[in-house]
Formats: structure tokens, sequence, C-alpha cells
């Protein structure tokens, strides 16, 4: 839920703060249009792919945390309270 509200703050940053300052500067070039498509689209390629960096992360980040098997999970996770490898 946090990686889904981070990323959606990237978005907002990006069309809230960032286009604005954009467009007035656009207003002001000698060729809007060409400075225009240009500057989408290579800030289009950096929010999207700071957006699929970060998803990897969390990613990475959660298959990690999920992989830690302390020795009290374990006696948790077994039935009867002794350690899990014994029961095996």
């Amino acid at each position: 839920m946090i990686g889904l509200l981070i990323t959606v703050g990237m978005w907002w940053t990006y069309f809230e703060g960032f286009a604005a300052r954009a467009e007035e500067r656009l207003r002001e070039h000698d060729d809007p249009v060409l400075a225009a498509a240009d500057g989408y689209s290579y800030l289009h390629l950096v929010i999207v792919a700071g957006i699929i960096t970060f998803a990897v992360a969390v990613t990475a980040l959660l298959s990690a945390l999920c992989a830690v098997e302390t020795e009290s999970v374990r006696r948790v996770l077994s039935k009867d309270g002794r350690e899990a490898s014994a029961v095996r």
C-alpha cells in the first residue's frame, strides 16, 4: 500500500508542480512545439523509469523481508512449539 501511495505521489509531483513550470517556460521558447515534444518525452521516460526502479526495489525488499525466518518464527509455525527442523 505504501508503494502505491509513493507512486501516486511521484505522478502528483510531476503533473502538479513540474508541468506548470514547464508550460510557463514553453510559452517563452522560440520553438515551443519541438521543445514540448522533446521535454515531455524525456520527462516521461525519467518518471516511468523511476517508478519501475522503485517497484523493483520494493519487490526486492519485500522478498528479502519475507525470506527472513528467525527461530521464534519457526517455533510459532511448528505445531508443538519445538524447532521446525526437528519436526520435519
